[in-house]
């Protein structure tokens, strides 16, 4: 009985493929979905207030959010993402962009106000509600710009686990890869 290389180098191109997408599914923040926050109906306030109102230039504060339903219980588990609305200059940042509520329905993030002295807004969005928090950031001492600027809170270096991501997609593009291999292999056998 002769064996067709061909056809198992597809199969095994085939089940690296599947490999690659069951690990990306298992990587934090992937998988296939609506990408819907469940809890997005039950969010009926959400609150944000700053660790400090007035901040020195290149200095930083904590902001915290607070999501409630409409019986003003916490709403736990809740995505909330974070972003600059405006600023008096380019540098002003949030990290991270993104956090997810506890159990008491708060969520954090830190403010870094960048060099220019003004008002800063950071707005919240949770379930689809929005809160803005103001914070100035004052001329105080001369500060040195950062070595590095900050993490913006996105990316695969950030994420929990992020090297299941490149793995599968390693995994993915050799699966694909060997999949054509063994495909112009099986029309080699065919046409012998």
């Amino acid at each position: 009985m002769k064996v067709a290389r061909g056809r198992i180098v597809t199969v095994v191109g085939a089940l690296l493929a599947f490999a690659g997408l069951a690990l990306s599914m298992s990587s934090p923040g992937v998988g296939f979905g609506s990408g819907t926050d469940p809890n997005a109906g039950k969010v009926k306030t959400v609150t944000a207030q700053a660790g400090e109102s007035s901040v020195d230039a290149g200095e930083s504060t904590v902001i915290t959010v607070n999501v409630v339903d409409a019986n003003g219980d916490p709403v736990v588990n809740t995505d909330c993402t974070f972003s600059i609305k405006s600023q008096p200059g380019t540098d002003a940042s949030v990290d991270p962009a993104t956090g997810t509520t506890d159990a008491n329905g708060d969520v954090t993030t830190t403010l870094h106000v960048g060099s220019t002295p003004g008002t800063i807004e950071v707005e919240a969005d949770c379930g689809g509600v929005t809160a803005t928090v103001s914070v100035s950031a004052v001329a105080g001492a001369t500060t040195a710009p950062p070595a590095s600027l900050p993490s913006t809170g996105v990316g695969l270096a950030e994420s929990d686990g992020g090297m299941n991501l490149p793995v599968a997609a390693l995994l993915v593009l050799a699966g694909l890869a060997l999949m054509g291999v063994g495909l112009v292999a099986q029309r080699r056998e065919l046409s012998q």
